[in-house]
C-alpha cells in the first residue's frame, strides 16, 4: 500500500464520508495564484516551437490562448505524502475541527484508470517558473506547470491526480450563491428554495446529460467559471480506497461518532466503520495533544 493524505474540513469530510467522491479544484480556484501559470519566457519558447507554420505563426496570441485553453479544462485533486502536520491540520481541517484521511494511493489509480489524458505524480518545488526542458511536445510543457510549485509549499509533499472534467464527475451546487443557481438551472437540475437545506446540494451525477456539444457546452460553461459561482465538482474515490481516519484534536467526537454509527448501519464491505461483534470502531482515531510536545498522537476511537 502506498498511503497519502487528504486533510480536510468537518463539512468536505463529512460529505466525503456519506458519499465517497472527492472534490476536483479547477485552476482559477487553487490557493496560490502562480499555480499553472507559465512564465512569458516559456510563453516566448512556445512561440518559437511554431515558428514556420503560417497558419500559427502569424498570431502567437492564439498560439498561447489555445495552449493554456487546454490547461483550464483540467482540475487538481491534492494529497500529501505529509502524516499529521500541524501546519496542515491548521490550514486544510479547520483549524484540528477536521479530520485527515488516509488513502491507498493503488486504489485510487485504480478508480481512475479510464482517464486515459490524466496527469499524475508527486509536485516538484523548485525556485524557478520557466520551463527548462526541450520542448518536444506541449503535454510536457502542460505536465510540468500542473506538479510545479514554488519552495516555500514543499512541507507540504503534496501528490497530485490533474483530471480533465468530463461526465462521469459529479457536480455539486452552493445554494447561497446566485450563481451556482443558475449552473443548477442550466445543467437541468431542478432548484427547491427550502430553509432547511443545506448550503450545498447533495452531489448530483451528470448521466442526464449526453456528450453531444450542446450538453458538453453547458458542461464546460459551467466549469469555467465554477470558481466564481462555488459550484463544486467530484471524482469518484471509493471506500475501498479509504485506510484510516483521523479526527483532528478539536472535532466534536460525538458528532463523528454520531455518523460512523449511521453508516455502519448500511455498511460498505470495503471499508466498515464499526465491528458488528465488538461495536468496536475500526481504523478511526483521535489525535490527541500530546502533554509535554508540539506532537499530536493518535488513540483509537
Amino acid at each position: 500500500m502506498k498511503p497519502v493524505y487528504k486533510y480536510m474540513s468537518k463539512v468536505a469530510a463529512i460529505s466525503f464520508l456519506k458519499d465517497p467522491w472527492i472534490r476536483v479544484t479547477p485552476k482559477p480556484a487553487l490557493n496560490d495564484p502562480f499555480e499553472c501559470s507559465p512564465t512569458q519566457q516559456t510563453k516566448d519558447r512556445i512561440v518559437e516551437l511554431f515558428k514556420g507554420e503560417k497558419s500559427l505563426s502569424e498570431h502567437p496570441d492564439l498560439i498561447i490562448h489555445n495552449f493554456e485553453g487546454v490547461m483550464d479544462y483540467f482540475g487538481i485533486v491534492s494529497f500529501s505524502k505529509n502524516f499529521n502536520d500541524l501546519l496542515m491540520w491548521s490550514h486544510y481541517a479547520d483549524s484540528h475541527k477536521g479530520v485527515m484521511l488516509e488513502f491507498d494511493l493503488d486504489e485510487i489509480h485504480e478508480t481512475t484508470r479510464l482517464y486515459s489524458d490524466k496527469i499524475q505524480g508527486n509536485v516538484n518545488y523548485s525556485d524557478f517558473r520557466a520551463f527548462k526542458g526541450a520542448f518536444k511536445n506541449l503535454n510536457e510543457v502542460r505536465t510540468y506547470y500542473f506538479l510545479t510549485k514554488s519552495m516555500p509549499w514543499k512541507k507540504e509533499e503534496e501528490y497530485r491526480l490533474v483530471l480533465p472534467v468530463n461526465l462521469m464527475m459529479k457536480v455539486a451546487f452552493d445554494l447561497h450563491s446566485e450563481g451556482s443557481i443558475n449552473d443548477m438551472k442550466k445543467l437541468g437540475f431542478n432548484y427547491t428554495n427550502s430553509t432547511d437545506n443545506p448550503r450545498f446540494t447533495e452531489k448530483f451525477h451528470l448521466t442526464h446529460l449526453s456528450p453531444n456539444q450542446c450538453d458538453l457546452d453547458k458542461l464546460f460553461d459551467v466549469w469555467l467559471n465554477s470558481s466564481e459561482t462555488n459550484t463544486q465538482f467530484y471524482q469518484y474515490v471509493g471506500y475501498k480506497a479509504l485506510k484510516r481516519i483521523y479526527l483532528g484534536a478539536n472535532s466534536n467526537i460525538e458528532n463523528f461518532k454520531s455518523l460512523f454509527d449511521i453508516l455502519s448501519e448500511d455498511s460498505d464491505p470495503y471499508r466498515p466503520f464499526k465491528s458488528a461483534l465488538t461495536e468496536q470502531y475500526l481504523g478511526i482515531y483521535h489525535m490527541k495533544l500530546d502533554l509535554n510536545k508540539y506532537e499530536l498522537v493518535e488513540q483509537s476511537l
